[in-house]
This record gives C-alpha cells, sequence and structure tokens, in this order.
C-alpha cells in the first residue's frame, strides 16, 4: 500500500470506479427522476384545480395548494432512500471477501480510498439527487406558475398572511439555512455509516447497517428533543413544532457533526486494520 497522496492515482481511481458502477448510476438517476416525477404528478393531480369562480370563497384551500408543502416530506425521505441505496450499494463490496480483497490491494494510499468514496457517493450522488429534484421542481412549478397565470397570487398573500412560502415557489426558495445544514449532514451522514458497517459487518451488511441507520437517526432526534426540553423548562411554547427553535436546531447539528467525526475516526482505523 502506498502511503503517499497523488492526485494522478485518485483521477485513475475514479475513472476505475466510474467504468464500473457508472450504468448503475445511470439507472439509478433515471428511476429517481421517474418516482419523483410521479409522486409530483400524484400529489397535484389529488387535488381540484381552480378556476376564476371556484377561487371566490376558497382562496385559502388555493394558497395552501401553490404553497405545495408536500416537498419537503418527499425530499427527506427521497433523500434518505437513495443516499442509502447508492451508499450500501458502492460500499457493499467491502463486505464480500473477494471485492474487499481486491479493494484493499489496490496500489492506493488509505487517503486516496476515503477520498474516492467520499467524492463518489457524497459528491457525486448528492449533487444528482439535488440537481435531479430541482429539475423535477422547476417543471411542475412552471406547470403550475402557467396554468393559474390568472390568478393574483400576490394579492392573496397580502390578504392572508398565514401562507408566506404560497404562489408556487421554488423548492429552494422555501428552504432555510437550518434545513440546508441538515440535509448536507444527512448527506454525508448516511454513507459514512454505509461505509463503516460494510468494513464491520460480514453477513448483511446493507440490511445490518440500514438498522444501525434507523437506530442513530431515532437516539439522535431522541437526545435532541430531550435537550430542547431541558432548555425551554418553564417557556411558554410560542413556536410550531415544524418549525423547532434556534438552540434545537443546533444541537441537532452539532450531535450530527460530532457523530460524523467518530464515524470516521472508526472507519479510519479500521480500514487500516483490514489493510494489515
Amino acid at each position: 500500500m502506498n502511503k503517499s497522496y497523488s492526485l494522478q492515482r485518485l483521477s485513475l481511481l475514479f475513472r476505475k470506479q466510474w467504468i464500473e458502477y457508472g450504468r448503475i448510476y445511470g439507472v439509478m438517476v433515471a428511476i429517481l427522476f421517474g418516482v419523483l416525477f410521479l409522486i409530483y404528478l400524484a400529489q397535484i393531480m389529488s387535488t381540484s384545480s381552480y378556476d376564476e369562480q371556484s377561487l371566490s370563497g376558497n382562496e385559502s384551500r388555493f394558497l395552501a395548494y401553490s404553497q405545495m408543502s408536500f416537498r419537503e416530506p418527499v425530499l427527506i425521505v427521497s433523500l434518505c432512500v437513495y443516499m442509502s441505496v447508492m451508499a450500501g450499494n458502492y460500499f457493499n463490496r467491502y463486505a464480500h471477501p473477494a471485492g474487499g480483497i481486491q479493494e484493499l490491494t489496490l496500489p492506493v494510499s488509505l487517503g486516496e480510498r476515503l477520498s474516492i468514496g467520499l467524492l463518489t457517493v457524497v459528491l457525486l450522488c448528492g449533487l444528482t439527487f439535488w440537481i435531479v429534484f430541482f429539475v423535477v421542481d422547476s417543471l411542475f412549478v412552471s406547470f403550475l406558475k402557467e396554468t393559474y397565470q390568472w390568478a393574483d397570487v400576490g394579492g392573496l398573500k397580502m390578504k392572508h398572511q398565514d401562507w408566506p412560502d404560497a404562489g408556487f415557489l421554488l423548492v429552494y426558495q422555501t428552504i432555510d439555512i437550518r434545513s440546508w445544514a441538515i440535509y448536507g449532514c444527512i448527506s454525508i451522514l448516511l454513507p459514512s455509516l454505509f461505509l463503516l458497517g460494510s468494513i464491520y459487518f460480514k453477513h448483511f451488511a446493507f440490511l445490518k447497517s440500514a438498522l444501525v441507520v434507523v437506530f442513530f437517526f431515532v437516539w439522535n432526534i431522541t437526545i435532541t428533543s430531550y435537550l430542547g426540553r431541558m432548555l425551554h423548562t418553564g417557556m411558554v411554547p410560542i413556536v410550531d413544532h415544524l418549525n423547532p427553535p434556534n438552540e434545537v436546531s443546533w444541537i441537532y447539528l452539532i450531535c450530527f457533526f460530532l457523530s460524523l467525526v467518530g464515524i470516521w475516526i472508526a472507519i479510519f482505523y479500521r480500514l487500516k486494520e483490514k489493510e494489515v
């Protein structure tokens, strides 16, 4: 094993991974696009359409419809599922003796091996997910804006101020900085957990890693909720549960970050042991 870090070897390793897994990536991106398209289509068609006559007296319902609130749950679930499948498929070879030996005997350094995993799964897969999601979202938002261009959405929002995100906004226009940070942590954390599971579990690595992911998120949410209640003991709640206060959000992010550091330390030493 080489101990030096070479960008040339890294580029050759990335080319090798692309030749072996490029077709799988293309198929998964096509499946992701199709699934998101069908979900958007089903959500929009399940709601009654509006015209100038039916809009009268149903202004609040129309603003709720134009807010497209289904997108955030779809985004978080599809992100978790897509990154889990891609990471599990990519890192699962470390769980098999033949594939693991083949990977660990490549003349590359440990830093290059970890870098290609981050580059391939976190950066490439994460980037393709967001591109596909934004493309699907922009297609439907453009269609709905064209369909309801006669509606005075700005005037309705001034009249009914309970719908700040209404008006067929693109999904990235409705995401705040805290949500972006959480989505970024999830995009890095999921592949890290599946990599750790693939090098620790010899049998059924994907299923066991998936169970670890579920346990980790349940544990993280439980701890964050407990700390949030401790911080706000005796206070009158003035915020919605769907929009937690800044303290709880930052606690959640700090827990994510510390967990990520611990996971990558464990990955580093476990890969060194397997190489030996």
